[in-house]
């Protein structure tokens, strides 16, 4: 498991749905991300994260994905969770989460050896069905 997460670690839970997304959430830091500083997100039920706004669709299309999109694409693929799964949530300054954020942040960028993370967003897409899936989560025939 990569971080904690769910009903124990305190998470909001993403209510099951078919192309949905969070309301408007606001961090309590800024995010930069493209030359722009974000202080709210979104966490749509396809595997992404915006900015801007709620992304309600799921269309493979490259990247950059849409015009006046900001998108983080952590799990993107089409996700129906009504036939399965659970989208869980959260802001976090744990000194044990942050450490280990800051710990792997060094790994892969050792470049950035000076980073210490302040604050963490966990979000997790947990057995999650597909979109056209069964009630079992498998592909229908």
């Amino acid at each position: 498991m990569f971080y904690p997460y769910g009903s124990p670690s305190h998470d909001n839970h993403l209510p099951p749905n078919d192309d949905g997304s969070s309301n408007e959430i606001y961090i309590s830091s800024s995010f930069p991300f493209f030359n722009t500083s974000h202080r709210s997100l979104f966490v749509n039920t396809n595997g992404d994260l915006t900015f801007l706004s709620a992304l309600s669709t799921f269309t493979p299309s490259p990247f950059p994905y849409q015009q006046n999109t900001q998108i983080v694409a952590i799990y993107w693929c089409d996700i129906d969770t009504r036939k399965g799964g659970d989208i869980w949530y959260r802001e976090t300054t744990d000194h044990v989460l942050l450490q280990k954020a800051s710990t792997e942040i060094h790994t892969v960028f050792p470049q950035q050896s000076g980073f210490n993370a302040s604050w963490i967003f966990v979000t997790t897409w947990s057995k999650v069905a597909f979109y056209g899936s069964d009630s079992n989560g498998q592909r229908m025939v």
